[in-house]
């Protein structure tokens, strides 16, 4: 068999072919190559068209906006002003909405009777009345308000402001009061165990 005159220099994955055998240059040996095989099956069938994509709705246009979901598609929260924090409220489309915790909410109750809410939870109740009014707490497993929860309440009437627990609920207070002290002063209830709260301010017997 003669001797096989391979190129000098070749480049890596260079073909040369003498007769009818070729081989491949590796970068640094020569290895016998085949361009043989069988021959290239059939396309396959297309496989099915996947499912349509949400709207939209969720694009995101501003600097800071938030990609959010509903209940069944995608949504856009626009970007807030600053100070704003975003909090959970299941009131909304998607669960969370921006809120000015810069600011207090005021909840203003003219009635003689009033008991706790949820949404109570860190804003300042008016108690505006010329009778007296009974501010009742409910117990945790009515109204599950986390511990460390503050709720203010302001005299805003001439009527005696009471705070009632219900069954099961205990308010801790300098010398029992649970009272505040006349018009314009307020008490804070602070929650700090499952049905515990301390009732502190302005309070007379």
């Amino acid at each position: 068999m003669s001797a096989i005159d391979f190129p000098d220099n070749p480049t890596t994955n260079q073909i040369f072919t003498s007769g009818n055998r070729s081989w491949r240059w590796t970068g640094s040996i020569w290895n016998r190559y085949s361009t043989g095989g069988a021959p290239e099956g059939p396309t396959g069938p297309i496989g099915p068209t996947g499912p349509q994509g949400d709207s939209d709705s969720g694009t995101l246009t501003t600097k800071g906006d938030l990609l959010t979901r509903t209940g069944s598609a995608l949504d856009r929260l626009a970007v807030s002003t600053d100070g704003y924090v975003l909090e959970a409220d299941s009131g909304e489309s998607t669960g969370i909405k921006w809120s000015d915790r810069k600011s207090v909410s005021i909840n203003p109750q003219t009635g003689t009777t009033y008991t706790l809410d949820l949404d109570d939870a860190g804003k300042v109740i008016t108690a505006t009345n010329s009778s007296a009014v009974t501010i009742s707490v409910p117990g945790n497993s009515t109204v599950p308000y986390p511990v460390g929860t503050q709720i203010v309440v302001i005299a805003g009437g001439t009527g005696a402001v009471t705070f009632s627990p219900v069954a099961g609920v205990t308010i801790n207070s300098k010398d029992s009061n649970k009272t505040i002290d006349g018009q314009w002063a307020s008490a804070c209830l602070l929650k700090t165990l499952t049905n515990t709260w301390i009732l502190f301010g302005a309070l007379k017997t």
